[in-house]
C-alpha cells in the first residue's frame, strides 16, 4: 500500500514539475537574451552521495546584461562509488542482510530558476551574485558486490542555493564569453513518506556544493551593459 502511494506520490510530482517547466521554459526561449551551456562539478553530504558529481548543465537568461537578470536552467550531474554498507532497506530480519562493499550509483537531474544580480562589470568582464530555486529528481541503485542484492530510492526534492558567477568576453565582435561560478545551498523532500516499514533515505535535508564552468552567448540584441 505504501509503495503504490509513493509511486503515485512520484508520478504525479514529476507530470507536475514536466509540466511547470515546459510552460516556463518554451516562452523564456523565445525572448531570451542570452544561453549559456557547461560542465558542473559537485558535493553532497548524503552518504549515498558520498563521491563527487559531475555532469552538466545549460540555461537561458532573461534580461541580457540588466542589472538585475533571470535565469532559469537544467541540470544533470551523475556519480558512482563503493562503500560498506548493507544492499537492504527497510525492517530487516536478523542474519539476512549482512554489511559488504556496495556499489552506489546516483543520478540528479534538477530545473532551476532564479534571479542574478550584477555587482561589478568592466569592459570584458562581470561579476554577479546568483541566487537559485530547484526542482530536482534524485535516483540512487544499490547493489552489494558480492550478494548481488540490490535496492533502489527515487525522490522529488526541493531546494536553492547561493552563488557567485563571473564571465569573461574576450573578443569585441564574438558574442561569447567564458563563465565560471560557485554555489552553495541544499535539498529537502518535496514530500515526506509516512511508511515506517519503506526504504527512505532521502527524507532528510542534505547540503550540496557546486562549481561550474561554461560558455555563453547573446541570442539576442544586448540591453544594457
Amino acid at each position: 500500500m505504501g509503495l503504490h502511494s509513493s509511486a503515485r506520490t512520484l508520478v504525479v510530482s514529476v507530470l507536475v514539475a514536466s509540466s511547470l517547466v515546459f510552460a516556463v521554459l518554451l516562452p523564456a526561449a523565445a525572448c531570451a537574451q542570452r544561453a549559456a551551456v557547461g560542465v558542473t562539478v559537485a558535493s553532497a553530504n548524503h552518504h549515498l552521495l558520498n563521491e563527487p558529481l559531475a555532469g552538466g548543465w545549460a540555461r537561458l537568461r532573461i534580461g541580457g546584461e540588466n542589472q538585475i537578470s533571470w535565469q532559469l536552467g537544467i541540470e544533470l550531474l551523475g556519480a558512482a562509488g563503493n562503500r560498506i554498507g548493507v544492499p537492504c532497506g527497510g525492517f530487516i530480519q536478523p542474519g539476512t542482510c549482512h554489511q559488504e562493499t556496495v556499489r552506489d550509483a546516483a543520478r540528479i537531474t534538477a530545473v532551476r530558476a532564479g534571479p542574478r544580480v550584477r555587482l561589478l562589470s568592466g569592459e570584458r568582464a562581470t561579476a554577479s551574485l546568483t541566487a537559485d530555486v530547484d526542482l530536482a529528481v534524485v535516483r540512487v541503485a544499490t547493489r552489494g558486490l558480492a550478494s548481488d542484492l540490490s535496492i533502489s530510492a527515487v525522490k522529488v526534492l526541493k531546494g536553492g542555493a547561493l552563488g557567485l558567477e563571473a564571465s569573461w568576453s574576450p573578443w569585441d565582435r564574438f558574442p561569447l564569453a567564458f563563465e565560471t561560478a560557485v554555489a552553495a545551498g541544499g535539498y529537502l523532500p518535496l514530500f515526506r513518506e509516512q511508511v515506517s516499514d519503506a526504504y527512505t533515505p532521502f527524507e532528510h535535508a542534505f547540503a550540496v556544493r557546486r562549481l561550474r564552468f561554461g560558455v555563453s552567448w547573446h541570442t539576442a540584441s544586448k540591453n544594457g551593459r
